[in-house]
């Protein structure tokens, strides 16, 4: 690459949007609503939906998109340091996390316990929260 060349940059489409997505993490946590759920560690897996603005991204630049890398990382500790009843309460702090960035417009969380059923494949919730949404709830 020549000097006078910069990085590539991809233009946006004009009032697009950009789905960022993570599918099937798997995070070890203790959760559950039941005693015996909570005196073991269990796979939950978690599943990211992502709109963002489609803004001009700079290829080898991180801060011009959404670091998906960095929201598993805190989705990670968030497991780490609490104890979850339900689902439905660990997919609310995961949307959290999500939203902190404020390019992300909408984000469709997935919680999934394998495990919490007999003969079932998994069990769990599915949230969808906006930016607009949360600001009210805020406020």
């Amino acid at each position: 690459m020549s000097k006078r060349q910069k990085s590539l940059a991809i233009a946006p489409v004009s009032g697009g949007r950009r789905q960022i997505l993570v599918r099937n993490l798997v995070v070890p946590m203790t959760i559950g609503f039941f005693g015996h759920e909570r005196d073991r560690v269990q796979p939950v897996l978690v599943g990211l939906r992502l709109t963002v603005e489609d803004t001009p991204i700079r290829d080898g630049d991180l801060d011009s998109v959404v670091n998906y890398v960095a929201l598993v990382d805190e989705i990670r500790r968030l497991s780490l340091n609490k104890t979850i009843k339900l689902a439905e309460t660990l997919a609310e702090h995961i949307v959290d996390i999500c939203l902190k960035d404020r390019r992300v417009l909408t984000a469709c969380v997935r919680v999934e316990k394998p495990h919490a059923i007999h003969d079932v494949e998994a069990a769990g919730v599915e949230v969808e929260r906006s930016r607009k949404q949360r600001t009210r709830k805020n406020d």
